[in-house]
């Protein structure tokens, strides 16, 4: 098993290509990450074959949120969204806009 997802969806919300926890792109382990111009950064460390995803939300390095998701079946972008699917059932939430908006389904 495996978290399911469009790399190219990522990079679009990212606006950034994956760099690898290990240096191994290929063993699916990879933290996308983006910040805006009011200083609010948001990190997705993603376990594809673990099926567990760290979310990270900094405010001037800062920790301001920060949630572990485990059994992660899939992520799908919608528009501007990011949907996460945890045992097949939408549960979480992330609006790529100014600030970054999080919420859980």
């Amino acid at each position: 098993m495996f978290t399911k997802y469009d790399e190219f969806d990522l990079l679009e919300l990212f606006l950034s290509e994956p760099k690898s926890l290990t240096d191994n792109l290929d063993d699916g382990e990879v933290l996308y990450s983006i910040e805006n111009d009011n200083g609010f950064k948001l990190s997705l460390y993603l376990y594809t074959y673990r099926l567990q995803c760290d979310i990270f939300l900094n405010y001037n390095d800062e920790t301001i949120f920060n949630t572990s998701l485990n059994n992660v079946t899939e992520i799908k972008k919608y528009n501007n969204e990011l949907k996460f699917f945890i045992d097949n059932q939408e549960k979480i939430l992330i609006q790529f806009k100014s600030p970054f908006y999080i919420k859980a389904l």
